[in-house]
């Protein structure tokens, strides 16, 4: 019986999302107090972790709770991020259009490492990090991913931007989001 109730245990890891509760040996449950209130963030791994994913929600006196009324989670960009702009972050449940979520279930999916902005009414925002539960998986090269496709790929061209051709010299492809092949060259390889 303690056996299949730990293998059960394990494969509940795997799926995503799933609330942790306490005293069940989760190890990856943090809680940070938001200074000036009475709400705290819960970030755990919701098995997401081997992903470089995790959850948080929000916990009031031990409870999970949805988010307080009138606060916003803003992502905050960081310099290696390929869209650096500041975006309001939304529940899953929210993203999926639920309008009614049950109280302590609404949850955030998100990267670790990522930081965001806590903005509530009368306040000061409050900034947190996700933290980093393994080493992030190494992401593959523009190079490597080319070799693995099972179809040929293009490079990522910005719009009116300039190529060069197989002859060295460089010749605009056009803009919008369809590439004009090089009309201008001598070469005909091109």
């Amino acid at each position: 019986m303690e056996a299949g109730h730990k293998l059960f245990k394990e494969a509940m890891k795997r799926i995503i999302g799933v609330k942790p509760k306490l005293g069940d040996g989760d190890e990856t449950v943090q809680e940070y107090p938001i200074p000036e209130s009475e709400y705290c963030i819960r970030v755990w791994g919701g098995g997401l972790v081997d992903d470089g994913r995790c959850c948080f929600d929000f916990t009031q006196n031990g409870r999970a709770v949805n988010t307080p009324p009138e606060y916003k989670i803003i992502s905050i960009p960081q310099p290696t991020d390929s869209f650096p702009e500041e975006v309001e972050v939304k529940s899953a449940e929210a993203s999926a259009g639920i309008k009614d979520i049950i109280e302590g279930e609404e949850k955030y999916f998100v990267e670790q490492g990522a930081h965001y902005r806590v903005i509530r009414p009368n306040k000061p925002d409050v900034i947190f990090v996700i933290p980093y539960y393994a080493p992030p998986k190494p992401r593959l090269s523009p190079k490597e991913v080319r070799r693995r496709a099972p179809y040929p790929t293009m490079p990522f061209i910005s719009l009116n931007s300039s190529l060069p051709c197989k002859n060295g010299t460089w010749h605009p492809v056009g803009s919008g989001l369809r590439r004009r092949w090089c009309t201008g060259c001598p070469s005909d390889n091109c």
